[in-house]
């Protein structure tokens, strides 16, 4: 005897639930994979870049140029303040942008 319709439709509602929850563990998967892979790359291109200003001192120049002007977290200055020379003064944080309303009198 073949099943009733009810029974299919719960069947495969559950089924359902399966795929879509296999589905979310192949992305957190995919997306730690991913995290993995850029953090390995940044590794990898850093100890690059760090190897090279060693001999290329306009490489160095230009890459204290990147830094001061891109690094403006004070921690984030301390970490790399052996490569932003001397000179590596706080870089003021950028205005939010937004003006307050004036009121018109």
């Amino acid at each position: 005897m073949a099943k009733p319709i009810t029974d299919k439709i719960a069947a495969l509602k559950a089924r359902q639930e399966e795929l879509a929850a296999q589905l979310s563990a192949l992305t957190a998967k995919a997306k730690v994979a991913d995290r993995k892979r850029d953090t390995r790359r940044k590794i990898v291109i850093g100890g690059a870049i760090l190897a090279a200003i060693e001999s290329d001192t306009g490489l160095a120049d230009t890459l204290r140029r990147v830094l001061a002007a891109n690094v403006t977290r004070p921690m984030d200055r301390d970490v790399v303040s052996d490569l932003l020379g001397e000179n590596a003064a706080p870089v003021a944080k950028p205005a939010s942008g937004k003006k307050k309303a004036s009121k018109a009198a």
